[in-house]
């Protein structure tokens, strides 16, 4: 796999200016808190995961070269700057970014305490890939639900990247020579819990301002992620379309507008 490309793409966008956020959306007083709550989460998470970053510079797992080690650390970098982007929309809606939960601690130190070398780094990646699934199905149906505004339109920037992430994380797990149902047990295992999780937390604040889909976008996510890992490359004439649909829905099912492509 030559990672050159993903080292370009990341290394090009490092750069950008934060959008403009000025103005909240048009919601009453309760509906509010309970956005900014779900984005102080949200911001949080966005912020913490520097580690792997560091990790990455001793793995050896199939797959990963010095290109890849810079474009993850890329990859890092924007999900810093969309922990930047929720604290401006904090800072509109009149609140800050929290402190890390007991829970959300507890999760982190778990996470560590199972991690540890070339098995941990993957794991740690799978649970990041999770983790970009629950992000663009939230981003994504807030931003639909949402009238047009700078709310919406940062919104729509992290989705961009987010659908980024996610094909730069499903190449990796192409990769790793295992067999499919290992990656399946583990992706059906970690995914969803992480996206009940979500879901169970922050379903008033969806319900609140509208964006009931986001379930159904998770769980074609889900899905899509499952064949964009599993599928095999070399499959009989006929069912190449059907197969390159289901590696398509990717970007396809995250947002109502394509990713970038390059």
């Amino acid at each position: 796999m030559d990672w050159t490309g993903w080292r370009r793409h990341f290394d090009e966008r490092a750069d950008r200016p934060l959008p403009t956020i000025g103005t909240p959306p048009p919601l009453d007083a309760r509906t509010a808190a309970r956005l900014a709550r779900t984005l102080g989460v949200f911001c949080v998470g966005e912020g913490g995961e520097g580690r792997i970053a560091r990790e990455i510079d001793h793995a050896t797992l199939p797959g990963i070269d010095d290109d890849y080690r810079v474009a993850l650390k890329g990859l890092v970098r924007e999900e810093g700057r969309h922990a930047r982007i929720l604290a401006r929309m904090l800072g509109v809606l009149g609140a800050s970014p929290p402190r890390r939960s007991l829970g959300e601690r507890a999760f982190v130190r778990l996470r560590r305490l199972l991690g540890r070398g070339d098995p941990g780094v993957r794991f740690k990646l799978l649970v990041l890939l999770a983790v970009e699934v629950v992000g663009i199905a939230f981003y994504a149906g807030l931003a639909a639900a949402l009238p047009p505004g700078d709310f919406r339109a940062s919104f729509d920037d992290i989705v961009a990247d987010e659908e980024a992430h996610l094909r730069f994380h499903v190449a990796f797990f192409r990769l790793q020579p295992w067999p499919r149902w290992v990656f399946r047990t583990l992706w059906w295992t970690v995914a969803p819990a992480a996206a009940a999780a979500a879901l169970f937390g922050h379903g008033r604040t969806l319900r609140a301002i509208g964006a009931f889909d986001v379930p159904a976008r998770m769980q074609r996510l889900l899905a899509a992620v499952d064949a964009g890992v599993t599928m095999p490359a070399d499959v009989p004439e006929n069912t190449k379309e059907d197969l390159a649909a289901a590696r398509g829905a990717i970007p396809a099912v995250a947002s109502d507008s394509a990713a970038p492509r390059r």
